[in-house]
């Protein structure tokens, strides 16, 4: 089978393919508590928030030491801007009304805060605006984690766990991936990747080219080939296949059609 897709970062790999099946969340929930929040309950909210986001800000700090290593420093700014985000006047006056003026939890309260400013970014007519989309819904889901005192297991980390992982290095094959997924994974596990949906304005396409990891995105099948074909490709796992991206277009190829291939890059 033959996919085509638009080149996010160059370069020609082969190796076995890992399918991640997990799409991201459609959106961020809109609990609805109808408990009336007394005022001491509120500042406990409010606490709760401040300290959840001061544990993630703590958490993308070392995000931005691994991706400056990884990657390099223009692209480990990404996180730096994460934490910007976070620390936006508009963004903590909006949870702080959610609690305050409309009695939410604090739970809701990021939930109600995230919803707004992603539905704000896909609203834009520019195209790369559209895709910080993507760093809201990451960034709320973490935040929403060490409100649950989990720490650990938000959105953003559960697509690198939804199935096994092979051993050694492989191209990985999702719906999308966040920038935080993509340095955990990194250079030591991370052939290729190809992604059905994402964006070449992503911040996880500008974390490729700075770790030097072909990556394509919006993959579909090539003309001629069946849709059949296409979810055969979200089915599979630990089949091998070939990743070959240049600066315009983007071809991956998986099956017996691409037989002979070991773990090993190209090229270099």
């Amino acid at each position: 089978m033959r996919f085509t897709g638009i080149a996010a970062a160059p370069g020609s790999v082969r190796g076995k393919i890992w399918i991640n099946t997990e799409r991201l969340p459609a959106g961020f929930g809109r609990a609805a508590g109808n408990e009336v929040l007394s005022v001491p309950q509120k500042e406990r909210e409010l606490a709760a928030v401040e300290k959840a986001l001061e544990q993630t800000v703590d958490e993308l700090d070392l995000l931005y030491a691994e991706a400056d290593r990884q990657a390099g420093r223009e692209a480990a700014l990404i996180f730096r801007a994460y934490q910007g985000i976070l620390s936006d006047v508009e963004y903590k006056a909006r949870i702080e009304e959610e609690i305050l003026q409309n009695g939410k939890k604090g739970r809701e309260a990021v939930q109600a805060a995230g919803t707004f400013f992603a539905d704000m970014f896909l609203k834009q007519e520019d195209t790369e605006r559209q895709t910080r989309f993507l760093d809201i819904a990451e960034l709320t889901g973490r935040v929403l984690s060490h409100i649950a005192g989990d720490g650990t297991d938000h959105a953003a980390d559960r697509p690198v766990r939804s199935l096994p992982m092979p051993d050694g290095l492989f191209i990985l094959v999702a719906y999308d991936l966040s920038a935080s997924n993509m340095i955990r994974l990194g250079k030591e596990r991370l052939l290729g990747v190809v992604l059905i949906g994402g964006s070449v304005l992503s911040h996880t396409a500008l974390l490729a080219k700075g770790m030097k990891i072909p990556m394509a995105v919006c993959v579909r099948p090539e003309q001629g080939q069946t849709e059949d074909d296409y979810t055969a490709l979200l089915s599979m796992n630990g089949e091998e296949g070939e990743l070959t991206v240049s600066d315009e277009d983007a071809l991956f190829i998986v099956g017996p059609g691409s037989g002979g291939m070991n773990n090993s890059k190209k090229g270099e």
